[in-house]
């Protein structure tokens, strides 16, 4: 019916909105983490340290790739 589809496109357009705010949050993370990848120095924790830094890191990109697709599939969805 009308009604439900005017429900559902009003889900679909918050249900955006909330993944687009979490793909910024978690787009702005990495561009931080990215540019603090300078500040490691050789030390005795370094090396542990930026392995623990740059497996988050990598976490953070699948994530954002994740976000992206859903966006996508909802975008390309229509009732």
């Amino acid at each position: 019916s009308k009604q439900q589809n005017t429900d559902f496109e009003q889900w679909k357009r918050n249900e955006i909105s909330k993944l687009r705010k979490q793909l910024q949050d978690q787009e702005k993370e990495i561009f931080t983490r990215e540019n603090s990848l300078s500040f490691f120095k050789a030390g005795k924790n370094a090396e542990t340290l930026l392995k623990k830094y740059t497996d988050e890191l990598e976490h953070l990109k699948e994530r954002v790739a994740t976000l992206k697709k859903k966006i996508s599939i909802l975008n390309r969805y229509s009732k």
